[in-house]
């Protein structure tokens, strides 16, 4: 029957209907949207622990689309930051970044942006101040911490369950280099290919650790092996002591054995899953598009259940998508405005 429903071969008849209703948790005018067909031919690059599974990637492809209709129902009221990535001369497909030129990329993403050399103290408010859509949204699932894609507006998708915030911060650089290096050069049949994933989750990966971790900087703020040395180096430059480690064998500031006996030590005081600082480092959080919802109810330009109304997606979704306050958008209106005479 649910075959039949999805086919338009049957209707479901009115006690069906409500019971689907009921059971999904679903308003009733999102049974009645226009279809949109989720685009799959927008290559999505996924940052994942392991596989993910078909049904999680196509879950993600349907919360894209939703995605995608907040933000063009938000820009009818909202005019958000103007998209400012640099211009990257991109490499032809399967030619591989060579790390100098990674490391010369990640520099002058700085420079572009005016950063200088030294931390960066909120990558998701960098990204949102020049253009990018973040969201953030929980999954259940250790399967997949963060995806990009490019359209005419580029968004990144946190969806680690994780709570370090230095990992998030990670992730956040690692799509940047994604948007930066690989958008509109690989597409979703390049990426089934393990050589191509393989080499752009590497090149991203250095990305990541080149724009957090300049060479010229955090290089020579590296004068012990000791991972007291480390948690100080981790409270400065908000990176996670293991990628701080893998880039000091990286630059060579370590020799091979050096990286071996920390992350040994690692081991044996159980950091690998969770570090020192980790419950400490306050984790960033995306701003953008609750500040445009907060605007929008602010300037009264649409009420909390019109915005529900007019999206038809289920409350705690565009709550969780927009980051917004959980019951934010179903807050009851009690109040009469009243004020004193002029006179």
């Amino acid at each position: 029957m649910v075959s039949k429903y999805e086919s338009g071969k049957s209707i479901p008849s009115e006690p069906v209907f409500d019971l689907l209703i009921k059971k999904m948790n679903f308003p009733l005018g999102f049974f009645f949207k226009p279809i949109v067909s989720t685009d799959l031919s927008r290559t999505v690059f996924y940052r994942k622990q392991s596989a993910a599974t078909l049904k999680q990637r196509d879950a993600r492809s349907v919360r894209n689309e939703w995605v995608d209709d907040i933000i063009n129902y938000l820009e009818n009221f909202i005019k958000f930051p103007d998209v400012n990535l640099p211009k990257v001369n991109q490499k032809p497909k399967g030619v591989a970044w060579k790390n100098e030129e990674i490391e010369q990329l990640a520099i002058s993403v700085r420079k572009h942006w005016g950063l200088g050399l030294g931390p960066i103290s909120n990558m998701i408010m960098l990204l949102e101040r020049n253009g990018v859509i973040v969201c953030r949204q929980q999954t259940n699932s250790n399967t997949i911490d963060g995806y990009s894609y490019k359209e005419k507006r580029p968004l990144i998708f946190l969806v680690s369950d994780s709570n370090s915030a230095v990992r998030s911060r990670f992730s956040v650089a690692h799509e940047l280099g994604h948007l930066l290096m690989h958008a509109g050069v690989y597409t979703n049949d390049d990426l089934k290919f393990n050589y191509i994933h393989n080499q752009t989750e590497a090149e991203a990966n250095n990305f990541a650790s080149a724009f957090l971790m300049p060479i010229d900087s955090f290089g020579q703020e590296v004068y012990s092996s000791s991972l007291t040395h480390f948690k100080m180096l981790k409270k400065r430059w908000l990176v996670s002591i293991q990628a701080m480690i893998t880039r000091c064998g990286n630059l060579e500031i370590f020799t091979e054995s050096q990286v071996l006996y920390l992350r040994k030590q690692i081991s044996k005081y159980k950091m690998r899953t969770y570090e020192p600082l980790d419950n400490e480092i306050p984790m960033e959080e995306p701003i953008l598009l609750k500040q445009a919802i907060e605007l929008i109810l602010e300037h009264k330009a649409k009420t909390a259940p019109t915005i529900l109304n007019d999206l038809n997606y289920p409350v705690n979704e565009i709550e969780e998508l927009c980051n917004l306050e959980n019951g934010r958008l179903t807050r009851p209106d009690n109040l009469v405005i009243v004020n004193f005479k002029k006179d």
